[in-house]
């Protein structure tokens, strides 16, 4: 969810909103990464890669269940946003055209062209990291506008180089040795591209402590002008961020096991029900910072249902398909989780914009 924010966002009324997206219960596990550490901490405890612990065979299962559930649901998301009535799609109609035609196209591209497969990955992988940074920067602010911790033009910026170096620099890390960055992903063999000169990674390094010296002037001059701490939950999304981007080894892998369905996957799915249960109305008698009661409801049950079967559906459904059509399961999934996501980044940056009146104020609410 790379929530584009505009240089100047309306001050926000006398009364404060409510400080949380949907309930501290639900936002503190499954969107500032609480789960993640919780899970992580658990298998670390117990890992024993000679000898694999049933703890940590159980926590391999949960976690190819809750990507299923959250990871991949959080791609249906994004196409239920951007589809939801024929005025929206009108309105993002490169989005909801013209780019599921370019999708499409490179889709087959990859399963008709021997090798194509591992570079569209490779390219999603690129992707990715700075995809994940920015959903953080902008669930990020949308916790400190609730919680009334205002930063100005200048100090986003500061905030947002540093968010964007946290990915850069891994990148830069990937591209310069063979030995960082996955090699092997869904069991296709993704190429190493570079390697890049040495000073590339020293010079985003040297930029990256740079930018987080920035951020820590923008903390103190808030804490002493305006007697203000960061928000815990915006803190915590940045404290769960930065480790598992610029950490390697097996310690990096078993945080992105828990990261893409109890971090990105669920935090969008967080923020999007909201999103999706205020826009359409809460129910009579349901405030804002009632709406955790409206989960339970049929609305919210349904729309959560059509996000699992339709992830589902794309991730599960439409490679099996093409296995019945003679194309090898691997590279079909390999390639279908590549388009779907390029749709899926480009889409996020379109439909998720701080500087449209509605977005702000259903998000903010």
């Amino acid at each position: 969810m790379a929530i584009a924010v505009a240089e100047r966002i309306e001050p926000l009324p006398a009364a404060r909103p409510y400080p949380w997206i949907l309930h501290p219960l639900i936002d503190l596990p499954f969107c500032c990464g609480g789960l993640v550490w919780i899970l992580f901490g658990l298998h670390r405890w117990f890992d024993d890669v000679a000898h694999p612990h049933a703890v940590t065979v159980g926590l391999f299962v949960s976690a190819a269940l809750l990507t299923q559930l959250f990871s991949n649901a959080h791609t249906m998301a994004t196409l239920v946003r951007v589809y939801r009535d024929a005025d929206t799609a009108r309105r993002f109609a490169f989005c909801t055209r013209w780019l599921p035609l370019l999708c499409a196209a490179v889709g087959v591209a990859g399963i008709t062209v021997p090798g194509m497969a591992p570079v569209l990955l490779k390219l999603y992988l690129v992707f990715l990291l700075p995809h994940h940074t920015m959903q953080v920067y902008g669930i990020s602010l949308i916790y400190a506008y609730k919680r009334g911790y205002l930063l100005g033009d200048l100090e986003k910026r500061v905030v947002k180089s540093f968010l964007a170096l946290i990915a850069i620099y891994p990148l830069l890390r990937q591209f310069t040795y063979p030995d960082w960055g996955s090699r092997v992903f869904m069991d296709q063999q993704i190429p190493f591209w570079g390697p890049l000169p040495i000073w590339l990674p020293t010079a985003g390094l040297a930029l990256l402590l740079a930018s987080a010296a920035g951020v820590l002037l923008v903390v103190v001059r808030k804490v002493v002008a305006d007697r203000q701490l960061p928000p815990f939950p915006a803190a915590m999304l940045v404290a769960t961020v930065v480790p598992y981007m610029l950490l390697g080894g097996r310690t990096s892998m078993l945080l992105w096991l828990y990261v893409t369905p109890l971090f990105h996957g669920s935090q969008y799915i967080v923020v999007s029900t909201a999103y999706y249960l205020k826009e359409r109305g809460l129910p009579d008698g349901i405030a804002p910072a009632q709406i955790v009661r409206a989960l339970a409801g049929p609305r919210a049950l349904r729309y959560l249902g059509l996000l699992v079967l339709g992830g589902s559906f794309i991730y599960v459904g439409i490679p099996r398909a093409l296995e019945n059509m003679g194309i090898s399961y691997t590279v079909s999934a390999g390639v279908i989780l590549a388009v779907f996501n390029f749709h899926h980044f480009v889409t996020d940056r379109a439909v998720w914009r701080l500087r449209d009146p509605f977005v702000r104020r259903t998000l903010l609410a």
